[in-house]
């Protein structure tokens, strides 16, 4: 359901999954959790509570629209404040286009948070059946390289990429940082 505005599977069946889930990573040794493509906050903030009162380490990674809110309407920047009260390891976005990531760099200061993202690299939408390369790695890599000033924590590709998308993002931090 992570590209859908209407959920297909109830409250509590959402919550038997990620618990489960959850449990059985955590069980067999992860050191953390991702919760990955969330676009509801009822979803977002009962995979973190979860980990947070169960002492699971957790990354959230969200999911939202170019106008800046997830696909169950709330604005994106009250979810990243409310998501910050339950200590998550870091927020990350994912699998949003790179216009949409530009759009939050323009309104929130992430400079103020821990963060990571990973982005569509596909032609297209989001929704289509088949997601084919739409953004070449080293215009992906010129685009991250934008902003490595805000620190972020995690960089990667989502959709659309393919190995060397993420070899010319190595490329470009083993010459940023020199390592």
């Amino acid at each position: 359901d992570s590209y859908k505005s209407k959920r297909e599977i109830s409250q509590n069946e959402l919550e038997i999954n990620h618990q489960f889930h959850i449990n059985t990573l955590w069980e067999n040794g992860v050191d953390f959790i991702l919760n990955e493509t969330l676009s509801h906050k009822d979803e977002i903030i009962f995979t973190a509570q979860y980990c947070n009162n169960n002492k699971i380490p957790f990354i959230t990674s969200l999911f939202f629209n170019n106008d800046l809110t997830l696909l169950s309407r709330e604005k994106l920047i009250d979810i990243i404040e409310e998501l910050q009260s339950y200590n998550p390891i870091l927020i990350s976005f994912n699998c949003i286009s790179l216009n949409s990531f530009e759009n939050l760099v323009n309104t929130v200061d992430l400079k103020k948070i821990y963060f990571g993202f990973y982005l569509n690299c596909g032609s297209g939408n989001y929704t289509d059946k088949n997601i084919t390369c739409g953004v070449t790695p080293e215009s992906y890599s010129q685009f991250v390289n934008k902003y490595l000033y805000i620190n972020p924590k995690v960089i990667g590709s989502c959709c659309g990429s393919y190995y060397n998308h993420t070899k010319e993002i190595r490329k470009l931090i083993g010459e940023v940082y020199r390592d």
